[in-house]
């Protein structure tokens, strides 16, 4: 895909609604098999509500993005600038919480190139390693380790609803040179 055709801008208030659209949309597109009787609201409610998402916003440590291709919204991403990474001491870091694609957008570059700003946004802010939390199963450890990303740990997600077997993660991380 044409790099040239991919913007990320950073969310304000006015586009709080965009966000939590394209994230509900782009999560049930891909994660519902997570819940029991494909009910995301206890992360719906979390994650993409209106308060919840003006709450980060207003958190000097969280930065919101959408994601646009060729002018349409194509996905978001939210970044916690300082969030020590388990099981490591690596404390100069950064946190990827999510990184949602719309699944037309899947498989055309642009999680590649998500990545790739997500990196140089680190080094702005003068760190040398981006962590983040993937599911044990699914197509996104492979997309990972293919950008340079290395499993460092696992965990538990603790969600009421969540199917058993659907609660492993794996923390995985990524030194910058």
């Amino acid at each position: 895909m044409d790099n040239h055709r991919i913007k990320i801008i950073p969310v304000g208030p006015e586009h709080y609604e965009t966000y939590i659209r394209v994230g509900r949309k782009s999560y049930s597109q891909h994660y519902l098999h997570l819940w029991k009787e494909r009910d995301p609201s206890p992360y719906f409610e979390k994650s993409f509500h209106k308060r919840a998402v003006k709450k980060e916003w207003e958190d000097p440590d969280c930065l919101l993005f959408l994601i646009y291709v060729t002018g349409s919204p194509a996905g978001i991403l939210k970044i916690v600038l300082n969030k020590a990474m388990p099981l490591a001491s690596i404390s100069d870091c950064l946190f990827l919480e999510r990184i949602y694609l719309l699944k037309e957008f899947s498989g055309q570059g642009v999680g590649t190139y998500a990545l790739g700003f997500v990196e140089r946004l680190c080094r702005k802010y003068y760190k040398n390693y981006i962590w983040l939390e993937s599911m044990q199963k699914g197509k996104a450890i492979e997309f990972y380790k293919q950008n340079g990303f290395n499993i460092t740990g696992e965990k538990q997600l603790s969600f009421p609803g969540l199917v058993e077997s659907e609660r492993p993660m794996y923390i995985m991380g990524k030194k910058l040179v």
